[in-house]
């Protein structure tokens, strides 16, 4: 596993929890926020609240190591599919700050502010439902511990949430590779007008009808009729998870062709920048005139461009 990237991700994750707690507290600003550990859980506090007492900013200085530990120990980060999401949006954001701060001039400030926020938004959004995701399959391996007189449903009820938020955020890794996508598309056509390229279309990746199907499945059986045996709960539960199961199929076989384009365009655009910042680079050739064919004059120079990269690369 690349290092680099889990160690971004983490950062990332802990970045859009600090968000959360702002928008729940507008109060607080971000960067008053810290994370720590205590009795061995994780908790967000502002930290002026923690300098008015002594004792409590003791304990949290002190609690820095272990609250470290405990917050990669949870390995929220290294799931797969949030570490492509985070891949996505980091270069969605090259593309996003290329198409404006160069001569392409396709974003103006407005334009490249709102696709700046439209990212950000994305990827928080991601970043949450990982985390839930990762609670429910903590809760999901109590359950499954727990003694089997508390009935199946439990269980069953518990594998239903997971999948929903196992489909949830893959519909949000969906979208951030939308959001890649379509800013991709803008960069090939700014570069079909200069280098007069050819790029192969992506391939739209739209919910396919089979998921339209099993989620029209999933409503007509979700709510069990009103005095509905146990026996019958435990059945339209069984039938659910055997629909969720099946779409979570379905997107997991979209998301990895969708990745797959998405990377090989990743690869052109970069080789693609390379050439048009060396070439806009380049000094203008002096002007020529009738009366003297050579000026001594300094060649006027084009405006540098941000250079696109590969996330990680220095």
């Amino acid at each position: 596993m690349n290092s680099t990237l889990a160690t971004h991700a983490m950062e990332v994750i802990r970045q859009a929890l600090v968000r959360e707690f702002v928008r729940a507290h507008p109060q607080w600003r971000a960067q008053d926020i810290v994370m720590t550990s205590r009795d061995g859980r994780l908790v967000l506090t502002p930290l002026p609240v923690l300098t008015e007492d002594k004792e409590r900013l003791k304990a949290y200085l002190h609690a820095i190591p272990m609250t470290t530990f405990l917050f990669r120990k949870l390995a929220i980060h290294r799931d797969p599919y949030w570490q492509d999401g985070v891949v996505s949006a980091d270069h969605t954001r090259r593309l996003a700050d290329s198409l404006h701060s160069s001569n392409f001039e396709a974003l103006d400030v407005a334009e490249w502010i709102e696709k700046s926020q439209d990212i950000q938004y994305g990827l928080d959004a991601c970043a949450l439902t990982t985390v839930r995701l990762f609670q429910s399959k903590t809760q999901l391996r109590k359950t499954k511990v727990a003694p089997v007189s508390e009935g199946e449903t439990r269980r069953l009820i518990e594998i239903l949430a997971y999948l929903k938020l196992a489909i949830d955020q893959l519909n949000r890794v969906h979208a951030l590779y939308r959001q890649e996508s379509d800013l991709g598309e803008l960069f090939s056509n700014k570069s079909k007008e200069l280098l007069h390229l050819s790029f192969p279309p992506i391939q739209s990746f739209g919910k396919p009808p089979e998921f339209a199907k099993l989620l029209q499945q999933f409503i007509q059986t979700k709510d069990p009729q009103t005095g509905a045996s146990p026996e019958r709960r435990e059945q339209i539960l069984r039938i659910n998870i055997q629909i969720l199961l099946k779409t979570r199929k379905l997107l997991h076989h979209q998301l990895t062709q969708y990745k797959d384009q998405l990377t090989e365009r990743r690869t052109a655009y970069e080789e693609v920048w390379s050439t048009i910042s060396q070439l806009q680079n380049q000094p203008l050739p002096p002007k020529m005139d009738e009366e003297s064919p050579l000026l001594d004059s300094k060649p006027a120079t084009r405006t540098r461009m941000v250079r696109f990269k590969r996330p990680g690369k220095k």
